[in-house]
């Protein structure tokens, strides 16, 4: 897909950056009378001030010399409370910026737009490490064929490996084959795993309970073709990431109230589990780290009726847990999903369930995802590679990558 094609048609030039100068890019273009969309990596505007979040940020020199002066109103209209502005005064006034030149945020888009911008996004991050094999094809799901891309690692052990079946995020309503797989790659090269993204019908065109549907036909079709696809018969996991997450988990309750497949063990990388969003977490991190309380909304409403966000299908931590499989969850500190996965670790063990936590210290809810952007990161990862490994004792891992 070219740069041009993941930008809505009305637009004449994307901007990449939606710091300083990304905004000033903004003005002048549409000065010239083009129409611009702007993108950024962390899904809102700020740059250097929006990831610089540490004690005592500030700016270095007068901030009346760094800020904007291309607009006499605007200079007008703002006042900096201090000499050298501090990170959070500093990006409040790109926010200020940003709505007096019209930058939506992406709950203000339609899904199309949205995924438009989280395409054109992705498009600039790093690929992630190389892996022995890729190849992509489809399975039969129950309303049409669903994509895959399977992963195989490099080197020995030749033969079989273990089995893990990943869903990307994106809130039931973004994403795709492309949209996690730096991290599908990550995980494959430090687990020593076969992985196989498998994509699925995505709302607002599949509401509920399509997600959760295909899940479990993709998980029971790799169960059925683990031979075929490198795989060791038996040794199967469920991996996914934010509303991935969510589908990977109420698979594996499917799959128990089914009899099978049987699933070895599941990793739940930053889930939503309830449709709760009063918790503390909603509160405290729900606007300024990505994913806000307003788009989390956002997704909910396009995905699923109110009458039915009590169903253990959407909400799996108001299903029985009992005798589902080792769990890896992975909570991050400044995500609003942070206590639902609390709360979904401490149910499960309450359930006598194995439950292996990750405490993502210092991250939001998209960073532990950000292979080769946030470094930080690599040691949570890490630790979801050993989860795995731990959920097939028998395989043999692959050497450390960084």
């Amino acid at each position: 897909m070219t740069a041009r094609e993941m930008v809505p048609e009305q637009f004449d030039a994307v901007v990449v950056g939606a710091g300083f100068s990304g905004l000033y890019t903004l003005y002048r273009l549409r000065q010239l009378g083009l129409s611009v969309y702007v993108l950024d990596a962390a899904g809102d505007v700020g740059g250097t001030w929006y990831w610089n979040r540490y004690p005592g940020a500030r700016c270095d020199v007068p901030t009346t010399d760094y800020a904007y002066s291309f607009d006499p109103e605007l200079e007008k209209a703002w006042t900096w409370s201090e000499k050298y502005a501090t990170q959070p005064e500093i990006l409040d006034y790109l926010r200020f910026v940003a709505d007096r030149y019209g930058l939506p945020p992406m709950d203000t888009l339609s899904p199309a737009d949205a995924r438009a911008l989280m395409a054109a996004t992705a498009a600039t991050r790093p690929p992630g490490p190389e892996v022995g094999e890729v190849t992509d094809g489809v399975i039969p799901g129950p309303s049409g064929d669903l994509p895959y891309r399977l992963y195989r690692p490099a080197g020995p052990p030749e033969g079989p490996r273990p089995l893990v079946v990943y869903f990307h995020g994106g809130g039931w309503v973004l994403g795709n084959l492309d949209s996690d797989d730096p991290l599908c790659r990550d995980l494959c090269q430090r687990s020593g795993a076969v992985v196989i993204s498998v994509n699925y019908r995505h709302a607002p065109e599949a509401r509920f309970p399509a997600a959760a549907l295909d899940a479990y036909a993709a998980v029971q079709w790799a169960d059925a073709n683990a031979t075929e696809l490198g795989g060791i018969p038996g040794q199967l996991a469920v991996a996914g990431w934010s509303a991935g997450a969510n589908i990977a988990t109420v698979a594996c309750q499917q799959a128990r109230d089914a009899g099978g497949p049987h699933i070895s063990g599941q990793v739940l990388i930053c889930p939503v589990v309830d449709s709760d969003m009063t918790r503390l977490s909603y509160q405290e991190n729900g606007d300024g780290y990505i994913l806000t309380t307003a788009l989390m909304r956002w997704f909910w409403d396009h995905y699923a009726d109110r009458a039915d966000r009590d169903d253990p299908r959407v909400a799996p931590l108001r299903g029985d847990l009992h005798g589902l499989p080792p769990t890896c969850i992975v909570a991050a500190d400044f995500d609003p999903l942070r206590d639902e996965a609390l709360a979904y670790a401490r149910a499960l063990d309450a359930a006598g369930i194995r439950v292996r936590l990750a405490r993502a210290r210092g991250h939001t809810h998209t960073s532990v995802t950000m292979v080769g952007v946030v470094i930080s990161g690599a040691p949570v990862r890490a630790e979801i590679a050993e989860a795995l490994r731990d959920f097939f004792p028998s395989a043999e891992p692959l050497e450390h990558v960084s």
